[in-house]
């Protein structure tokens, strides 16, 4: 299963960090592999709020939808996504340290479905590389 995890150092305090990372359309500014984004839903971000991304894999506009399956303010985060090639989930921690800021945990997966799964080699070294960039720009939102 293609997995990305980081750990990323954020000058934000928890709850700001925690609200830029629950408002997922913010996903834009940060995934370079994200061309559009929007909530789908209004009011705070909270258990249930969709967004609908389009990802830009192998060439190709993927619609995806995302929902907050897991919301703990200002700790933790979940969001699932399913579309006919695969699942995936994103899993957001967000923990306070000590001289103020905090450190947002990112652990995010995909699971290939049917004969997609074939793919899983390849879109496993795609994933990691992808991820990895929009996990450095992360970082620069994360610390304005």
């Amino acid at each position: 299963m293609p997995r990305y995890q980081t750990s990323i150092p954020s000058s934000l305090a928890p709850d700001a960090a925690f609200a830029y990372m629950a408002a997922f359309d913010n996903a834009r500014d940060w995934d370079t592999t994200v061309t559009e984004a929007r909530r789908l839903d209004s009011g705070p971000p909270r258990l249930g709020s969709r967004f609908h991304l389009v990802s830009r894999f192998f060439g190709r506009d993927v619609p995806l939808e995302y929902e907050i399956t897991g919301f703990d303010e200002p700790r933790r985060l979940v969001l699932d996504v399913t579309n006919p090639t695969f699942t995936g989930r994103d899993e957001i921690d967000v923990e306070a340290v000590s001289g103020g800021g905090s450190r947002v945990g990112y652990d995010a997966s995909i699971d290939m479905r049917g004969l997609a799964r074939l793919l899983t080699p390849i879109v496993s070294v795609t994933f990691k590389r992808t991820s990895a960039k929009a996990a450095a720009e992360l970082e620069r939102r994360l610390n304005p």
